[in-house]
């Protein structure tokens, strides 16, 4: 099941937020899975997050959107990493910011200037999971790859317009 929500509030001539809201759940289960001797069948389904939400405001500011941004949550559930259902991810939440200014320089070119950060509380998360890892050399199994620490980022950008 999935489920948006997105709205447009204008509080003042030249303020307009945009609140959205994105869900999924997702309650899957092997039906029947034989692995040789091995029964999986009715474990929850490997790598699949349970619940997935964002949610968040964008916000427009001045004559043409010249001030924009958002801040923007982000929820990832739980997950089974082994077939076994033995293995489980922890869950994780992160938060994202962006502040930007468009300038249009006349009727063909606009100027973009923007920033942000990402991760902003510093959360310690799985970007990327291995399921049914193996190992080698008598290691223990890899399932986990570090996302991204605190990150600042920023960007200019020039666009021509044809036809505006």
């Amino acid at each position: 099941m999935e489920l948006a929500l997105s709205s447009r509030h204008t509080l003042r001539r030249n303020l307009n937020l945009y609140p959205f809201l994105n869900y999924a759940y997702s309650d899957y289960t092997f039906d029947e899975f034989l692995d040789g001797e091995k029964d999986f069948s009715g474990n929850e389904l490997t790598g699949t997050a349970q619940h997935i939400a964002s949610a968040g405001v964008r916000f427009t500011a001045f004559g043409n959107d010249a001030f924009y941004g958002n801040i923007n949550y982000q929820f990832v559930d739980a997950m089974p990493l082994r077939d076994d259902n033995s293995v489980y991810s922890d869950a994780y939440s992160l938060v994202n910011l962006k502040l930007g200014y468009r300038l249009d320089l006349d009727k063909n070119w606009l100027l973009d200037f923007s920033g942000g950060i990402n991760n902003l509380f510093d959360e310690q998360y799985a970007s990327m999971l291995l399921i049914n890892a193996g190992s080698f050399g008598g290691r223990a199994p890899r399932y986990y790859y570090p996302g991204l620490p605190v990150n600042f980022y920023g960007g200019i950008a020039i666009k021509y317009q044809i036809g505006k």
